[in-house]
């Protein structure tokens, strides 16, 4: 239990740090209005949440490339095996 609210922790630090962050630029290009300092830890687990999204849509477009090339070699294979060399 004790890595498991160690892992929980860093997550919502990182969300903090990341939240705190985007509303620093947020405030740096729109100074004319001051943002809600209730707005920082959704915003940082919501820009977690969307690096996981992009993680796994590119990890999901990797396989998918590995599975297509992966059975192109074993039917290439097999070709060589049925006709010889």
């Amino acid at each position: 239990m004790e890595s498991l609210n160690w892992i929980l922790v860093y997550i919502y630090s990182l969300a903090h740090l990341l939240g705190k962050f985007f509303l620093k630029i947020l405030d740096i290009v729109f100074s004319f209005s001051p943002f809600p300092v209730k707005l920082i830890d959704p915003i940082g687990f919501l820009i977690i949440l969307t690096i996981f999204f992009l993680i796994f849509i590119f990890a999901r477009g990797v396989a998918k490339w590995i599975l297509i090339i992966s059975w192109f070699l074993i039917f290439i294979k097999l070709a060589i095996v049925i006709f010889g060399s």
